[in-house]
């Protein structure tokens, strides 16, 4: 369980829509909608970053696997996949060639994510992303800023 081990005694501390999506037994699905604001179209593009738009449908499905959880985002038609683990303390997320660390801390409403370095292949990226959740009940507010590229926020529903 990638979040149970990257936050450990801390991951308790979450709220309990938020410790069922990052510890599914199997897969958890969610859906919502969100904003998306793009600064740089050439590198949202390059990196996968979904298209600008207002009230966008998203739907999320993480999927516990042997060595990880993938996550697959529907934002409207443009789909987002990724890799997550743990690795020295530090959440590594894999979204085709660009490999990003987050350093992770949790506290009684939510989940907050720093990157400490990002890289397309090999090669360093100069940017940093920073991604939040707060909980409540059945459903929690997101938000996710990559420097340089643009934001996206919104609100989830995790599905029964």
């Amino acid at each position: 369980m990638v979040y149970r081990e990257l936050l450990q005694d801390s991951f308790e501390r979450l709220p309990a829509v938020l410790r069922r999506l990052h510890a599914p037994e199997g897969s958890a699905c969610a859906r919502g909608v969100a904003t998306v604001r793009r600064q740089n179209r050439w590198l949202a593009a390059l990196i996968g970053f979904p298209n600008a738009g207002e009230n966008i449908r998203v739907d999320l499905e993480v999927t516990a696997t042997r060595d990880g959880q993938t996550w697959v985002r529907r934002f409207g038609g443009q789909v987002m996949r990724s890799k997550q683990r743990c690795e020295g303390g530090l959440l590594v997320e894999d979204m085709g060639p660009v490999r990003l660390r987050f350093r992770a801390t949790a506290g009684g409403n939510g989940l907050v994510l720093a990157s400490e370095r990002a890289a397309l292949w090999w090669l360093p990226l100069p940017v940093k992303v920073r991604a939040s959740e707060r909980g409540d009940g059945w459903g929690w507010t997101f938000e996710v800023e990559v420097s340089g590229v643009g934001w996206y926020g919104g609100t989830m529903e995790l599905l029964p």
